[in-house]
């Protein structure tokens, strides 16, 4: 089981659309049936954090600090109140039975394919299947993935996650319009702007096909080595030479490498690790065409074709080993590796329409 997944509370009704985490329940289920059957029916409450003051007279006062506790109440496994984060006095709280009551009508076209909880309980997230299509022979799959934040730092969020089966590469668009994403604060509208979206289902189904008519531009669309490096390099951006450095290496340049001899070595940690970024991205680039290569062979369906370089990038983003499987599967999700995929979609969208 992942380090961070709380306790076990994570369910799929299938193998995990991402890495082979959790547990897995058979047939089709309710968004309410899955918040039963995992354990998320938990709640979290705002409790007001004052700032104790005391006087020259040694009288204490309890002062507003406007900041409240996020406090999730006790589980079964885990009997304590737990202090998930904090926020401001403004913040509401979307329980996890309040997002599942407003998802589940959705589940009678899309049931739920995994749902689950990190960390002490501070974040959820609920997984839909949406539908299939198929784009140069491959079997394409489309999650609604919804997420919340109980933490005072993560907004509740509505993605649209592409699949591809054969590889179980997500495929993650850019957030344009041939995506479906967004991101709520908790203010005291978020509840019903949240409700407010989720009805948005034809809009939703706009955004479905659009993303399709570009999976099957890139199929259709030939990629020269400019075109795959175009892709590559966008997905995997060498990083920015720090400041610091920059003005230590001008110094030397004008005033002598004695003169600067302190100055440099204070900035070797700096340089070093600018260094091991600037290789690790380097590699990562080399992967992909590696992987783009291989495409050739092992599928030649897609040999030769922006599809196939964009495929490279997700294939890296999605299955190159991490620190840990479960830190794996949440930058996919939610970090780095899902901005990969974001941006080497853009830069596929540009080579399709040069």
């Amino acid at each position: 089981m992942a380090a961070n997944i709380f306790g076990d509370r994570f369910l799929s009704t299938r193998e995990p659309a991402w890495h082979a985490i959790g547990q897995q329940c058979a047939g089709d289920m309710t968004a309410r049936e899955a918040l039963e059957a995992s354990g998320l029916d938990y709640e979290v409450k705002t409790i007001p954090l004052p700032v104790p003051l005391t006087t020259e007279t040694g009288e204490i006062k309890f002062l507003d600090s406007r900041t409240v506790a996020l406090v999730r109440d006790p589980v079964i496994d885990d009997p304590e109140h737990r202090v998930l984060g904090t926020a401001s006095t403004s913040y509401t709280v979307v329980q996890n039975s309040e997002i599942v009551g407003m998802i589940d009508p959705l589940t009678d076209e899309w049931p739920v394919e995994t749902i689950g909880a990190l960390g002490q309980g501070e974040r959820i997230f609920v997984v839909l299947s949406c539908e299939k299509y198929e784009v140069l022979g491959e079997e394409i799959r489309e999650f609604l993935t919804i997420s919340d934040g109980k933490n005072g730092v993560n907004g509740l969020n509505v993605m649209l996650t592409p699949v591809c089966t054969v590889c179980q590469n997500t495929l993650l668009a850019a957030e344009s319009e041939s995506s479906f994403s967004l991101s709520l604060r908790h203010t005291k509208d978020v509840k019903e702007d949240f409700q407010w979206n989720l009805n948005l289902v034809t809009e939703l189904k706009r955004f479905k096909s659009l993303t399709r008519e570009n999976f099957s531009a890139m199929g259709e669309t030939p990629a020269d080595v400019n075109g795959v490096a175009k892709i590559l390099n966008a997905a995997f951006p060498l990083p920015t030479k720090p400041r610091k450095v920059r003005m230590v290496e001008e110094s030397r340049k004008e005033l002598g490498l004695d003169a600067t001899a302190s100055e440099w070595e204070i900035t070797r940690d700096i340089r070093e690790s600018f260094e091991r970024e600037r290789e690790r991205a380097k590699e990562l680039r080399s992967a992909g065409v590696t992987l783009y290569t291989a495409y050739g062979d092992a599928r030649p369906n897609i040999a030769n074709t922006v599809w196939g370089a964009y495929q490279a990038v997700t294939e890296l983003a999605s299955w190159r080993e991490g620190a840990s499987e479960e830190r794996t599967a949440r930058s996919v999700m939610f970090g780095e590796r899902r901005d990969e995929a974001r941006r080497a979609y853009k830069a596929a969208m540009e080579v399709v329409n040069a």
